[in-house]
């Protein structure tokens, strides 16, 4: 039986992490007891980036409606739990963190930027150079990188193209937490770490 339920652990890992690196899902909540989360939690892959959230109690013979309403108010305690550190992170000007509207936008464009914290509904008028596509918020008719000209874009509108093209995470906070980011323009990030710095950090 303790084999039975081993097994059962690992493959729900592993499905889990499946369906939350298709779906970009922000986390995992494991409920359950805790003889069956904690060994879950220990299943996921080694590179499962995702925070984990356990929550040690038995819902199996409530139904799926209840098991919702149950779960939300504990869902969005985490949230605002979560968004706020992200902002303390970054706003904090933590080690590997960066805050600020145009110095963020650089790093993103350099492939330097990793994980990109923003306040939900932030947007900006850019101007994109139709030749090597740099944008900044200059009021320049022509490029700073190749002289030519530039077009008006929206950051919203660019945002997308950018982070699919460097493999950029986004997080979005609202509320509280993205009040308090606004005080630095309503961006930040955590850098890309350097591969050397990287490869001496696993030894």
């Amino acid at each position: 039986m303790e084999g039975q339920y081993a097994r059962l652990c690992r493959e729900t890992a592993q499905q889990a992490a499946i369906f939350c690196t298709k779906k970009d899902l922000t986390a995992v909540f494991l409920v359950g007891l805790d003889r069956l989360i904690r060994p879950m939690e220990a299943a996921f892959p080694r590179g499962f980036r995702q925070p984990i959230v356990l929550i040690d109690q038995d819902l199996a013979r409530i139904t799926l409606l209840e098991l919702q309403k149950h779960l939300e108010p504990q869902i969005a305690s985490w949230e605002r739990t979560h968004e706020a550190e992200l902002v303390t992170a970054v706003a904090g000007e933590e080690r590997g963190t960066i805050a600020g509207f145009d110095e963020t936008l650089a790093r993103l464009q350099k492939g330097k930027i990793r994980t990109l914290v923003l306040a939900r509904g932030l947007d900006a008028d850019l101007h994109e150079c139709v030749q090597c596509g740099w944008m900044d918020r200059s009021a320049s008719p022509t490029c700073s990188v190749c002289g030519s000209k530039r077009r008006t874009v929206t950051f919203r509108d660019a945002l997308p193209e950018l982070a699919r093209r460097h493999q950029v995470e986004i997080d979005v906070v609202s509320d509280d937490a993205a009040e308090r980011l606004k005080k630095v323009e309503g961006m930040g990030a955590w850098l890309r770490q350097p591969k050397s710095a990287s490869a001496s950090g696993k030894r």
